[in-house]
């Protein structure tokens, strides 16, 4: 959409700015942190500038991953805003491949990411659908009657469901956004996480995929995908695509299909 293809242009540009800042940063995640920030608060606030563009209330995930070279170091910087995710695939004993996971899920139902949105009147629950008049369920009412009614989301309060508030419903299922200002108020934020990690001679590829993706498959099954592709990223995506696509068409209580983008990048 207009959003995600203006928030990579100008994503793009602003990771260009902090270069230099990101290279003395090394593997220090806090004074890599400061310039990574700024650069997604930049492109949140440059879109709702945008006068071309209404990012009320449409927005995006953003996540970015730097390749720092210093002579025969190189070294990983991840920043996330949403629920994309990284996973890191390396050589283990005995010749397995093991993945493991760079970043963390930023989910309304996070502990830390719920309470700073319900502190600043958030509502976080899941929509029945199968009620007459669809109403927000809690995640613990929700749990109780042992139904699955799809990933949490943000509200706003009940008593609040006028325009253009009423025009939000279902709600959004990250916590954390590039746009979406509308629940700016409601601590949907676009400060990212930052992780970093040396790269070793064991670590083999790197997935990158949005949540659609990771919602129906597991990192051990995504690794496996790119471990039976035999080094070749677009083999790896289209296998990735191929079973994501199948499992979201076998879902009975989702009559969509959620985001399956991937990037598959191998190091040598």
């Amino acid at each position: 959409g207009k959003c995600s293809a203006f928030i990579a242009e100008e994503m793009a540009r602003q990771l260009q700015a902090i270069g230099p800042e990101v290279r003395q940063a090394g593997v220090d995640v806090g004074k890599a942190t400061g310039p990574l920030t700024n650069a997604f608060v930049n492109v949140h606030e440059a879109l709702k500038k945008e006068t071309k563009i209404d990012s009320l209330m449409s927005g995006s995930t953003a996540i970015t991953v730097l390749i720092v070279e210093e002579g025969p170091e190189r070294r990983l910087l991840v920043a996330n805003a949403g629920d994309c995710r990284v996973i890191l695939g390396s050589d283990g004993w005995g010749g397995k491949s093991l993945c493991s996971q760079l970043t963390v899920d930023q989910t309304p139902d996070r502990p830390d990411e719920q309470q700073r949105i319900e502190k600043l009147g958030g509502v976080i629950g899941m929509v029945d659908f199968t009620l007459d008049d669809p109403k927000v369920v809690s995640i613990s009412k929700a749990a109780t009657n042992k139904e699955d009614l799809g990933p949490p989301r943000v509200f706003f309060l009940d008593d609040t469901w006028d325009p253009p508030y009423d025009s939000c419903f279902p709600g959004l299922a990250m916590s954390r956004s590039i746009g979406d200002s509308i629940l700016d108020e409601l601590g949907v934020v676009p400060t990212p996480e930052v992780y970093a990690r040396t790269l070793k001679a064991k670590d083999k590829f790197m997935v990158v995929a949005s949540d659609g993706v990771w919602q129906v498959l597991s990192n051990e099954e995504v690794g496996a995908c790119v471990t039976e592709s035999k080094g070749d990223p677009a083999a790896a995506c289209a296998q990735i695509y191929d079973i994501a696509s199948e499992r979201w068409a076998g879902k009975e209580d989702a009559p969509y299909r959620d985001d399956i983008t991937s990037i598959v990048l191998f190091f040598k």
